[in-house]
């Protein structure tokens, strides 16, 4: 069996990633005996290491769009020419060893790949051609590492100077892999027996991108046949949707993602919270008149809804944040009477149409009104609590004062930070007013008098040269 880029060895060869093929950054698909590049440009745009070697690969094609690649290996492949490559801008490293490569002018396609530093293209035909090493210095200045050894500036100028001598000498090439030319009839493996495809085998054949591929697939039908494998298919035991009298959904969440219902006049609408690492390919939603499913990677989310809705494509979307990653399902719940009666259910006439519960509702503009309002409660909050702070600090700073100036108020009492100094004045001289008789030592009654009911005698003058007591 022919072994094929798809997406399920792609999520085999990504388990370094979680299985999350939207970042990967670098996979090996090497000795897989692979024959075609394909789905690449599809799951993984983001790779930027690229491993290939060692399978049965005979034209480079489908990776145009992985702009962020910088390491390519196609090293002991079945490719004859160099091609296809120019959409890969950020390419920096090449791998071409042991192929099957004999035109040395197929090196011009890479020009146009600026951040190019090394090309391997050791044991292919191509490096047998006198002036090879000139020419592809002289053809690709960018490079700094050739077959792995270093460009010297001496080199550069040698082979600026000699390069159209080397153009005149080179050779016409005429492919030696031409398929037409083979003697041998194409024999269908499948019939023979495994002493017969062991024979094959070990037949000498010429080395040629064709019958290195017709090896591959022999070595591979004779394992087959001499180790055959019963494929086991895992079957999934579903889990029964309705409860056994067949009246109730039967709710579940298998793979336990925190979940939210916000419920508007005209919307339902169901929030899931997801990593923003997973793919969305692998989310699957499902919206019924009364209930709803999401499988969020083989797992079910089976919840039912408070209101009966719209399942089709017009009144349900689907929307994913790019930076939390959590899933947004928007429904619109079936219009209805203010006697509770479905709409859909009555015979309606022309007259009846025009009512506000007949209009389609336009979902993002509902959504609009839902963020508007939220804004304003947000608003709402953030002032009021702004307010409970500065409340706080005034009191805090009334009755940081009222303890300095030996103010005790109560609990609950407000304190006037205008008058705080009377405050303050009374509270000082309370404890003497309950009680303003004290007694000497002789058993003499003394009348204590305080500093403001002490009034001056008519002899007294106030000069004000004379210094104050201490």
């Amino acid at each position: 069996m022919v072994q094929r880029i798809d997406k399920e060895l792609l999520l085999k060869r990504s388990e370094h990633n979680d299985k999350e093929l939207s970042t990967l950054k670098e996979i090996a698909l090497h000795q897989y005996d692979i024959e075609k590049i394909e789905n690449l440009d599809v799951y993984c745009r983001d790779l930027e290491i690229l491993l290939l070697q060692n399978n049965q690969i005979s034209k480079i094609e489908n990776l145009h769009k992985l702009k962020c690649l910088k390491y390519l290996n196609l090293a002991l492949n079945n490719i004859t020419k160099i091609e296809n490559l120019e959409g890969c801008e950020s390419l920096e490293k090449l791998d071409f060893t042991v192929n099957f490569i004999e035109d040395v002018t197929c090196v011009q396609s890479l020009k146009n790949n600026i951040h190019l530093k090394e090309l391997y293209l050791v044991g292919n035909p191509c490096t047998r051609i006198e002036g090879y090493r000139e020419y592809v210095i002289n053809t690709l200045p960018q490079l700094k590492v050739l077959d792995g050894k270093e460009i010297l500036k001496s080199e550069r100028i040698i082979a600026k100077q000699d390069i159209e001598e080397i153009i005149s000498d080179m050779p016409e090439i005429v492919s030696s892999y031409d398929d037409d030319d083979d003697d041998e009839e194409d024999v269908d493996i499948t019939n023979l027996t495994i002493e017969e495809r062991q024979e094959r085998l070990n037949k000498a054949t010429k080395y040629t991108p064709k019958s290195r591929l017709e090896a591959a697939r022999e070595m591979a039908a004779l394992k087959e046949a001499q180790n055959p494998k019963k494929e086991k298919k895992k079957v999934k035991k579903q889990k029964p949707l309705y409860s056994p009298d067949g009246t109730k959904i039967l709710q579940r969440n298998e793979g336990k993602y925190p979940f939210q219902f916000t419920n508007t006049d005209k919307l339902l609408i169901l929030e899931v919270f997801i990593t923003k690492y997973l793919e969305t390919s692998l989310i699957d939603v499902d919206v019924h008149p009364t209930w709803i499913r999401v499988t969020i990677k083989g797992k079910d989310l089976i919840l039912t809804l408070e209101d009966e809705v719209y399942c089709d494509d017009k009144n349900v979307t689907c929307e994913r944040s790019k930076c939390s990653g959590t899933l947004m399902i928007t429904m619109v719940k079936v219009n209805k009477s203010q006697d509770g009666e479905f709409y859909l259910d009555k015979n309606l006439t022309e007259e009846n149409t025009e009512t506000e519960y007949e209009k389609p509702v336009d979902i993002h503009d509902e959504k609009r009104k839902l963020y508007e309002l939220k804004r304003m409660h947000e608003k709402k909050e953030e002032e009021k609590r702004k307010e409970e702070i500065e409340n706080k600090k005034k009191s805090k700073l009334g009755r940081r004062y009222a303890k300095f100036l030996d103010l005790e108020p109560e609990k609950n009492e407000k304190i006037d930070l205008a008058n705080i100094y009377e405050n303050s004045k009374k509270n000082r001289f309370n404890h003497l007013k309950k009680d303003t008789t004290s007694y000497a030592a002789n058993g003499i009654q003394l009348k204590e008098m305080l500093p403001t009911d002490i009034e001056p005698s008519e002899d007294f003058i106030d000069d004000p040269d004379v210094p104050p007591l201490c």
